[in-house]
């Protein structure tokens, strides 16, 4: 049986230090939270606007890939916006356009303008300008002269175009279904509604053409007919 170390060996030992007890990791301080107040605002701020500019890249840019409110309201005959990019080339491959009819209120040297004019002349186009008022509320006469140019079917498939494709392009669209189509105002005003030209979204324009129709071609607005926001 080995022998037992001395008692003085064993009491004389030093003791050993205690473990440290374990700890849980605590939860990781959001990203930013070691900055500043001030550098805190900034990045909100910067990120802010990033955003904001993606969310504008999408809603505009988008319109140098997809025809601008491209619509055909009757074979042959088409609207749309400004068309930006390629897309025109694309609407006269697809489509087979031979006339373009700008209606644009902007200047001669915008570079939108110039560039649609190269497209029009490099694909051998016939391209016409009628520049009409902002808003659409262009003189009677005005408005007939553009209607009765995209009536000729000599010049079909035929896009007529302004910049956004609501106001100025739904006035004359309007004009030419009571001048040229013998529609009556309750169908016309139907149509419109479909691209947005209302009395509560648009009354100006509306007023407007009522008023055109109420003029020139009374017996087709029924009496008795809603009355237009300040008509």
């Amino acid at each position: 049986m080995p022998a037992s170390p001395p008692l003085a060996a064993t009491r004389g030992a030093p003791a050993a230090p205690p473990r440290p007890a374990a700890t849980r990791p605590g939860p990781s301080a959001p990203d930013g939270a070691g900055l500043p107040r001030g550098r805190r605002w900034i990045a909100a701020a910067l990120c802010a606007a990033a955003l904001l500019a993606a969310a504008a890249a999408i809603r505009y840019g988008r319109w140098h890939v997809v025809p601008k409110r491209f619509a055909e309201i009757e074979p042959g005959l088409f609207r749309s916006g400004q068309l930006l990019g390629g897309t025109l080339e694309d609407v006269v491959r697809d489509h087979g356009i031979r006339t373009v009819l700008r209606l644009n209120a902007m200047r001669r040297d915008d570079p939108r303008l110039l560039d649609e004019e190269e497209t029009i002349r490099r694909l051998g186009l016939e391209g016409r300008f009628m520049g009409l008022v902002s808003r659409g509320t262009a003189p009677f006469d005005d408005l007939e002269a553009a209607a009765d140019f995209i009536a000729d079917p000599a010049r079909r498939p035929l896009l007529f175009h302004c910049s956004a494709g609501v106001r100025r392009s739904s006035a004359v669209m309007a004009v030419y279904r009571l001048r040229r189509c013998g529609w009556g105002w309750d169908r016309t005003r139907e149509e419109l509604a479909r691209f947005g030209i209302t009395p509560g979204e648009s009354p100006v324009l509306y007023a407007h053409l009522d008023r055109y129709c109420r003029e020139r071609f009374p017996e087709r607005r029924p009496e008795g007919g809603p009355a237009p926001q300040g008509g």
